[in-house]
């Protein structure tokens, strides 16, 4: 078993009834939709920063230091 089925059984169970398939299957869909929205923003997050990092002094010290 998934050990994310896992845990959102025993989430569930936490509230002191035993999970059905249908709820665990309707607590993973929800974790699984907001899995893809952190992973979209940590990805813009990551482009937004490599083209900040381009652009700055730090990178051209950088740069210089390498070709040199």
């Amino acid at each position: 078993m998934h050990i994310v089925v896992l845990i959102v059984q025993l989430l569930v169970l936490n509230t002191g009834k035993q999970p059905s398939d249908n709820e665990v299957q309707q607590l993973l869909d929800e974790v699984e939709k907001y899995t893809l929205a952190s992973h979209l923003l940590w990805g813009l997050w990551g482009i937004v920063s490599v083209g900040s990092f381009f652009h700055s002094n730090i990178c051209y010290s950088c740069l210089k230091l390498l070709i040199s």
